[in-house]
């Protein structure tokens, strides 16, 4: 009976244009960001490096007169000089699996986050308005179990694209690495694609939270501005009253990502700097942030309101 619940609000939220949008979002940035990044390593061909060079053949002259302004020492010949001034002029860098996880892999985390929240909001089944978001199930199921199967037709959603989104972002960045004949280690791709499945399932919670979050408020935008709020808040607060960045949620998203973080603590109480110097610059002190930990700073909000939610939706009798 639950998991024809499930089924009939799969249904229900496929027929959504807003789902649909949200979902064309969630493949169509991470998808642009992969082609960018391929398009912006792709090596140089013999036409596009002639043409760098008549632009600026000003520079190889100076290059030659002057090769520390290039980076370059002693005499260097005029072919070292072109290939300085293609590398100023012209900067390419090299397809790097490990270096995007912390670049567009970090992107396009955000881009699912964003279209997924907002995917749960969406998935709610009423809002303050009045007017009802989806139609009602058929049948007359109990109020929870309603809730229940809402909420897992909404992870079930998130899950598959935001999996399918990850895995195919990493393998085609692994598949042009190959094809260029990169030096690609043959375990390169596992660490990115478990990454990518650490924030798949961040995203999943996200949209669950967002459902649940929405279902209480009954209104989408009062959603919206309370994860903009506390994120903001959560931000600037723990600074404010001396807080580390522990309680932040940038090294807690991190921690949960890439399998553990490092804060920043302040600064090392015995490390003794000239007065003008201030400790906090010239001995920094860090520690490090666990998965598990990163887990609870999000994990207990979304539990509170995912009850706190199920409990209103179950007591109420106008959706």
């Amino acid at each position: 009976m639950f998991l024809r619940l499930i089924g009939a609000e799969l249904n229900r939220l496929r027929r959504r244009r807003a789902i649909l949008a949200l979902v064309g979002f969630a493949i169509l940035v991470p998808a642009t960001i992969a082609a960018m990044r391929i398009h912006g390593t792709a090596p140089r061909d013999a036409e596009a490096r002639s043409e760098v060079l008549a632009v600026h053949a000003v520079d190889i002259d100076r290059c030659m007169a002057d090769p520390l302004l290039y980076g370059l020492r002693g005499a260097p010949s005029r072919a070292d000089c072109e290939e300085a001034v293609v590398q100023m002029r012209d900067p390419r860098r090299v397809l790097d699996l490990a270096r995007e996880r912390h670049g567009d892999g970090y992107g396009v985390l955000t881009a699912l986050l964003v279209a997924l929240t907002l995917l749960g909001a969406a998935a709610a089944r009423r809002d303050r308005s009045g007017a009802t978001l989806p139609e009602q199930s058929p049948t007359a199921p109990d109020r929870f179990d309603l809730w229940s199967a809402t909420a897992a037709a909404t992870g079930v959603i998130a899950l598959v694209v935001a999996s399918a989104v990850s895995t195919g972002f990493w393998v085609a960045l692994w598949a042009a690495a190959r094809s260029r004949g990169l030096d690609v280690e043959e375990n390169a791709l596992r660490p990115a694609l478990a990454y990518g499945m650490r924030g798949a399932l961040f995203t999943v919670a996200a949209a669950v939270g967002a459902y649940a979050l929405t279902e209480l408020t009954r209104s989408v935008a009062a959603t919206v501005a309370i994860v903009l709020g506390l994120g903001a808040a959560a931000s600037v607060l723990p600074a404010v009253l001396g807080l580390s960045d522990r309680w932040t949620p940038i090294p807690n998203l991190d921690a949960i990502v890439a399998g553990s973080s490092v804060y920043d603590t302040g600064y090392d109480p015995d490390c003794v700097v000239p007065a003008s110097v201030s400790p906090r610059s010239a001995c920094p002190a860090s520690d490090d942030l666990t998965a598990g930990q990163g887990v609870g700073y999000f994990g207990l909000p979304l539990l509170l309101v995912g009850t706190a939610s199920a409990v209103a939706f179950a007591r109420r009798r106008d959706s």
